[in-house]
């Protein structure tokens, strides 16, 4: 699997979501996406949006505290099976877990 910035970087330069690049959507939708804020403040939008506290996000995902802090300090991205299953949690694809869509 690629890192999550080569996943960004490649739906960038075919101008498609990371989702279909991802096999998870089935439409090919050429448009211009948002460039993603730092995974950080959008994994606090995400928590705020849905009203989950960052507990019940490792609980629910199975996700350890650890990982979910490195996140929101910055000093860790995601892996892909991790935005996956981020984006199966909240039923969202995964360029709004990365913020590219609203």
């Amino acid at each position: 699997m690629p890192s999550c910035k080569t996943l960004v970087t490649l739906a960038d330069f075919f101008r498609c979501s990371t989702d279909y690049l991802l096999g998870l959507s089935d439409v090919l939708d050429e448009r211009p996406y948002r460039q993603r804020p730092p995974f950080g403040e959008q994994l606090n939008f995400l928590l705020g949006h849905y009203r989950i506290t960052k507990y019940r996000l490792e609980k629910d995902t199975k996700l350890t505290e650890e990982t979910v802090n490195r996140w929101q300090k910055g000093t860790y991205e995601p892996t892909v099976e991790s935005l996956v299953r981020l984006s199966s949690y909240f039923h969202c694809s995964v360029d709004f877990i990365l913020g590219r869509e609203n």
